[in-house]
């Protein structure tokens, strides 16, 4: 070396081969799980941290006075934005749903209650009738002149068969509007599943069978029913609100509710979410470096003639891929053995 001439890799300047040093080797295969590891442990502990110190819930179970008033205390953090509320309820004799509409984009921390109208429906049937031993359907109803109803529907056997098949053809319009079918009557009981899907009012009426599809049956027809539904948000009417003023939310619903009603109120904390952003960033960019650095180290080890080192950092991938397949092992006889 003294005299410029370049030594082989792994020998020492005297000409004598290194020997392997077992301490890097395990030094190599051990480092890059525990760095893997505590990163990823720090990157839990941050997203825990995050959800903790961030997002705050909390669950008002309210119940009405002598009035039918429904109020409580409610104090937003200092710092926090009203970001989703949702309300869950017992049944109401009028079916209408309350809700919450809260405007987060302002982070006015303002929110109303809101209920939804009672929904009449503008369909209304005037007969149902299936006669099995005669084997005819027939079905009469008024207020489908406003637009043209999309009808689709088949009669089946309890066997599978089908039957009859139902469509916008078999529809004859009027002020009162008739669908008829007929099939070859059968020793076994029918299944009818009938939709006229009424575009323009956002309407469905409905037949079906009941001793197939539901617990229960109308008094439409034995065995059948008939329903008209919707299926688009019904609008609402505000029935109360939150102002920060007092700390205090209240309502007044339309019609009876089986108390209690629960309210689960979400607030949003925007400046701890930005200083986390910092060191979410670090440890993504982190994690999107490690592969270029564990190949650069490896390199290093043995152009350096560490090659305990270098042949650790090696194994350290393959112990990684038993230790990933023994634990997915694991929890696999786990839930076998749980089950």
């Amino acid at each position: 070396m003294l005299q410029g001439e370049a030594t082989p890799v792994g020998l020492s300047p005297n000409g004598a081969v290194n020997p392997f040093r077992w301490k890097q080797f395990f030094l190599g295969m051990a480092l890059p799980i525990l760095i893997v590891a505590s990163v990823t442990a720090l990157a839990a502990s941050v997203e825990n941290n995050r959800w903790d110190n961030i997002y705050h819930e909390e669950r008002l179970s309210l119940s009405p006075d002598e009035n039918g008033h429904y109020a409580g205390p409610f104090e937003i953090q200092e710092g926090h934005a009203m970001e989703h509320c949702y309300i869950t309820t017992g049944y109401s004799e009028e079916q209408t749903q309350i809700y919450c509409d809260v405007d987060y984009w302002q982070n006015s921390n303002n929110f109303a209650i809101m209920q939804e109208i009672e929904y009449i429906p503008t369909i209304h049937s005037v007969q149902l009738n299936i006669e099995e031993e005669n084997g005819t359907f027939s079905l009469s109803f008024n207020g489908s002149f406003n637009s043209n109803p999309y009808v689709y529907g088949n009669i089946y056997s309890a066997s599978g068969s089908n039957l009859a098949s139902l469509g916008s053809n078999d529809l004859v319009r009027g002020n009162t509007s008739y669908l008829n079918a007929s099939f070859t009557p059968q020793n076994e009981p029918i299944t009818v599943y009938l939709t006229a899907d009424f575009r323009g009012l956002f309407e469905n009426l409905e037949v079906y069978s009941c001793n197939n599809v539901y617990s229960y049956c109308p008094n439409e027809q034995e065995n059948h029913s008939l329903e008209v539904s919707t299926y688009v948000w019904h609008p609402g009417e505000k029935i109360g609100e939150y102002s920060p003023d007092n700390g205090t939310l209240w309502f007044v619903p339309n019609g009876t509710f089986d108390p209690p009603i629960l309210l689960y109120l979400e607030t949003y904390d925007e400046a701890s979410e930005r200083q986390n952003t910092f060191v979410e960033e670090a440890l993504s960019a982190s994690f999107c470096c490690m592969p270029l650095i564990y190949i650069g180290a490896i390199i290093v080890a043995f152009v350096r003639g560490n090659k305990g080192l270098g042949w650790g950092l090696i194994s350290s991938s393959a112990v990684s891929v038993l230790l990933t397949v023994a634990l997915i092992a694991y929890a696999i006889a786990s839930l076998t053995s749980f089950s």
